[in-house]
């Protein structure tokens, strides 16, 4: 994975708007990947630091025609 052979010292991770889309949600897949993923980045010889944000709002009323697939309560919860 590109990001892991990137020898940052600080990653800023947001996960979770395109997991909102129909038949991709899978709560317990969500959570092992999103655990994995950051455990990967903390044991990084740099010891980076990993900060860890919550994806924006999703409002469907504001969305385009190529985000209606989208679930507001998988993203926004």
């Amino acid at each position: 994975m590109a990001v892991l052979d990137s020898n940052a010292d600080v990653f800023v991770v947001m996960l979770g708007s395109n997991d909102g889309k129909s038949g991709a949600w899978d709560p317990n897949a969500f959570v092992n990947d999103y655990i994995g993923f950051c455990k990967n980045m903390v044991s990084l010889p740099q010891k980076p630091k990993v900060y860890l944000a919550a994806p924006p709002p999703f409002y469907s009323q504001f969305s385009s025609p190529a985000s209606t697939d989208l679930n507001a309560t998988v993203i926004n919860e």
